[in-house]
């Protein structure tokens, strides 16, 4: 016993020198520092620490796996061993003469107050008479690696192969790989990325190569490190991936970038606006829910009487009907053969939903088209809706004789201005398209009259009496418009 209390305290005087942990500051918060080993290997009758560094704690407390009661017993699990301490305030547990029974399972727990954090760490005692020919890894990095470029980064590749005893150590190999490309390099001192040292720990049964990595280059992301222990029968490795950190960025950039936004969306809204804007009305009051846009036809024979010369009838067949083909539309060739054509227009004119005007100079100079526009002003229609297809300069409309109302009509109601492009620039002429649609959804509008002055136009007028449809509706019809044929005659009111 004499002789075993001289070797243990050399044992001590040798390791008492070394220093395993950082000092505690029990003002930082609780946390490990650095991730305690998993697990541990170590020969028979050498010195081990076990190792459970950490700060902001008041307390450590070590405790054994008792395998007999299936339990943890708290330290000083045997009372009688001189061999067996605690160092370093608590973060170290040493063993300086390690026994076959230290083998199991140890947790260290650290509190401080509340908070408490532990680690469960396992021994492993390998011993020649029972070696089990296994390669087995002594230390290999915990998680994922973050570093920064021009990093510094120290990793071992430590096995234990077994007693020295066996005679094969020439044949253990430890040695660094790295992966790219899916093809494997031996990482030799060559390298000016990558330096090779020798582990003084290393003896025969334990072997290792300790790789240094002086500076984290970009290249390093993407490559794969490998540990390979190896011998002529059996080999073991583990591999490591370096990740860059994930950076926060500035406060202040997140202002900025709020500041910038709203601006971003203004632009982007008045952008679509310009180039769609047509569209997205058109789809908002169809397809939207929330939107109550409704086409309400109800009473009405008719959903559209379209106003038109007879030489704008082409156009109005191949870009009008053509599109709105799920409306009921009445124009002039509604009149059946033998009818007078004036007429039935005026007839369909309290029938329809809305009216469609297409404003050109043949119409401007269409008499008929200035009549049944006079009806229209009569009845005070609804939703009357302009497609402007083409420029007139005021040169011009001085010389065509025509209502004055109807002269400037599209500048009063609402007004679709046909592409100068016609059907060669597809997105200006689905706009137009879009547009007349959502404008046939338009709720109900006043009609606008002129004053007296300057309703006193050199064209002849038919007069009211020429108008048997308002005259019938003025003794009683049930069209729902006020219809007297002295509508006309009265005070106008600019709207």
């Amino acid at each position: 016993m004499y002789y075993l209390s001289v070797i243990v305290l050399a044992v001590f005087a040798v390791v008492s020198a070394r220093q395993f942990c950082p000092k505690n500051n029990q003002n930082d918060a609780l946390a490990f520092r650095g991730r305690p080993a998993g697990a541990m290997y170590i020969r028979i009758s050498k010195y081990i620490a076990l190792r459970c560094c950490m700060t902001g704690y008041t307390t450590i407390r070590w405790k054994k796996w008792n395998q007999l009661q299936s339990r943890y017993d708290d330290y000083p699990w045997d009372q009688d061993r001189e061999d067996l301490g605690i160092i370093e305030d608590g973060q170290v547990l040493e063993i300086t003469l390690v026994r076959a029974y230290d083998e199991g399972r140890y947790i260290c727990e650290g509190q401080n107050g509340s908070s408490t954090i532990q680690q469960e760490i396992h021994l492993k005692v390998i011993s020649c008479e029972a070696s089990d020919g296994k390669i087995h890894i002594v230390e290999e990095p915990v998680g994922p690696v973050t570093a920064s470029l021009g990093d510094r980064i120290e990793w071992k590749c430590k096995g234990f192969f077994g007693c020295a005893s066996d005679g094969s150590q020439n044949e253990r190999i430890a040695q660094w790989q790295y992966k790219d490309s899916d093809v494997f390099h031996t990482i030799r001192n060559l390298s000016a990325s990558y330096k090779l040292y020798k582990d003084p720990s290393s003896d025969g049964g334990t072997v290792s190569s300790i790789l240094v990595i002086n500076g984290v280059a970009e290249k390093d992301y993407h490559r794969t490190f490998n540990c390979l222990l190896e011998t002529p029968a059996r080999s073991k490795n583990f591999s490591i991936h370096i990740s860059p950190p994930v950076t926060i960025p500035d406060r202040r950039l997140y202002f900025l970038y709020l500041f910038l936004l709203f601006p971003l969306i203004l632009i982007v809204g008045i952008l679509m606006n310009c180039l769609f804007g047509a569209r997205i009305k058109y789809w908002y009051k169809t397809k939207c829910p929330c939107s109550a846009y409704s086409l309400d036809k109800d009473g009405f024979e008719n959903d559209i009487l379209i106003v038109r010369s007879d030489k704008d009838r082409a156009f109005v067949e191949d870009h009008v009907k053509k599109h709105i083909k799920g409306y009921k539309v009445f124009d002039k060739d509604s009149v059946q053969l033998g009818q007078i054509e004036n007429s039935k227009m005026t007839e369909a004119i309290p029938k329809s939903y809305s009216i469609v005007i297409i404003y050109s100079k043949d119409l401007l100079m269409d008499r008929d088209a200035d009549y049944i526009f006079q009806i229209i002003r009569g009845v005070g229609h609804r939703n009357v809706i302009v497609i402007k297809l083409e420029n007139i300069s005021k040169e011009e409309l001085k010389s065509i004789i025509s209502d004055e109302i109807l002269k400037i009509s599209h500048s009063v109601w609402p007004s679709i201005t046909w592409p100068t492009t016609g059907t060669e620039n597809s997105r200006k002429y689905k706009n137009f398209i879009y547009d007349l649609k959502d404008k046939l959804l338009t709720k109900s509008i006043p009609i606008p009259t002129m004053p007296e002055e300057a309703s006193d136009v050199s064209s002849p007028r038919r007069t009211s009496s020429e108008l048997p449809l308002l005259s019938q509706n003025s003794s009683g019809g049930d069209s729902g418009y006020a219809t007297s044929p002295d509508i006309i005659k009265e005070e106008p009111r600019l709207i």
